[in-house]
């Protein structure tokens, strides 16, 4: 990657943070309904990730679990 080029994401859907239980998932409201989300940065994130913080949420059906992914937004 060069400078200027930018990653695109498809599939990318606005949700509500909840909780983080534990460092590898989250729980998010996503159109009415609670999910279970992968967090792809496992670092602490305590002064970003406050419940009722909006994100944005990637599905990549690729990976294993087939879940959503968090990304700040």
């Amino acid at each position: 990657m060069t400078e200027g080029d930018h990653v695109q994401y498809e599939d990318v859907k606005l949700a509500t943070f909840i909780e983080r239980p534990n460092r590898f998932i989250a729980h998010c409201r996503l159109a009415g309904k609670l999910v279970t989300v992968h967090v792809k940065n496992t670092g602490r994130s305590k002064e970003l990730l406050v419940p009722g913080t909006q994100v944005a949420l990637n599905y990549q059906p690729r990976q294993p679990g087939k879940r959503l992914t968090i990304w700040l937004r």
